[in-house]
């Protein structure tokens, strides 16, 4: 064997054994996924446990935050999954309708440019072809329902190895921290401990904006008799939580919901939900947006745009979390040492 051929195979064999492990890396990436939200859960749950594990042994004090995670979600189900998926039954219908308003609403905008010698084409070519389009908005939402669906069900089993995680946690975080360079050891595990707090204020003060939002939303659009309440108020409280551009984008499927009713209960929806708005802008999210109270707009702005630009909506949905974890975490880091 020539020296040539004896730094050939080796090299060979790193490029096959590369290859391997990315080709494995991409079949266990769901599983990845799910471990890591496993591991973010238990690190999020671990200060409620470890408040209750004074008082009790560990495993049930592990059994109790989990009891009550499961009725919360227990409940989420049978009073927002199950009536939005009744509600969606009857979406072609109401689509259907919110187009024959916006048809009739254009033919009378055409008339009276048509009137003032206005060319209305622009209108007619709009207007006219959501007719066609209509019968594709129900699939989506179909696919849509069918995606939350597989979300849950990631969900549950990430729940389920965060019990496993919870029960040896003190064990599993020294065994993490331990493979952290002893010189920088002592700033992350002070980092963590930093972001757990802060970013755990910031989830549950969110969670509450969200369940206030959505049972305002969800009562004042019952109130109207608007179509599909409960989906609507929980798509325009989920769409809320995104500063500055949620609420504009979740003003418009609840608008459009009403107007299969008639014009006027969509304008009248329209002016509730800018209500809702004054009354989260002035009373509700002052209090919410504290622990990124330090940012600026231009940084939100810009952590929202970044994360739209990465993932779509769920990436505004983490911006504002990831926002307050890297500050956390940068002002553990450039702390001056003691």
């Amino acid at each position: 064997m020539t020296g040539r051929e004896r730094r050939l195979y080796p090299a060979l064999f790193v490029l096959a054994a590369c290859i391997a492990g990315a080709f494995i890396l991409i079949k266990c990436m769901e599983v990845i996924r799910i471990a890591s939200v496993a591991l973010a859960a238990a690190y999020l749950l671990s200060p409620a446990v470890s408040r209750l594990e004074r008082k009790m042994p560990r495993s049930l004090a592990v059994l109790i935050v989990y009891a009550s995670l499961i009725l919360v979600f227990a409940g989420l189900v049978f009073l927002v999954f199950l009536p939005m998926i009744s509600e969606l039954n009857g979406l072609d219908v109401h689509a259907a309708r919110a187009i024959h308003s916006l048809q009739a609403l254009s033919g009378r905008l055409s008339d009276a440019l048509d009137k003032r010698g206005i060319a209305p084409d622009v209108f007619d070519t709009l207007f006219g072809g959501l007719g066609a389009d209509s019968a594709k908005i129900l699939p989506m939402v179909i696919s849509a329902v069918s995606g939350m669906a597989g979300f849950l069900a990631n969900a549950l089993a990430a729940l389920a190895l965060s019990w496993f995680f919870l029960l040896d946690w003190e064990r599993l975080s020294l065994r993490l921290f331990l493979c952290v360079p002893s010189g920088i050891r002592k700033k992350v595990v002070t980092a963590f401990l930093s972001v757990r707090r802060e970013l755990g204020q910031y989830l549950r003060a969110q969670s509450m904006l969200i369940l206030v939002i959505g049972v305002i939303t969800v009562a004042i659009l019952w109130l109207m008799r608007a179509p599909m309440p409960v989906s609507m108020g929980v798509m325009y409280a989920l769409l809320n939580a995104i500063p500055y551009f949620g609420p504009l984008i979740g003003i418009f499927p609840p608008v459009l919901s009403a107007l299969s009713v008639s014009p006027a209960n969509a304008l009248y929806t329209a002016v509730a939900l800018l209500l809702i708005q004054q009354i989260d802008n002035y009373f509700l999210s002052p209090r919410i947006m504290g622990a990124v109270s330090n940012s600026g707009p231009a940084t939100i702005l810009l952590a929202i745009s970044l994360g739209g630009a990465l993932f779509g909506v769920p990436g505004m949905f983490l911006a504002l979390p990831a926002l307050v974890t890297a500050k956390s975490v940068y002002r553990v880091f450039t702390l001056p040492k003691a």
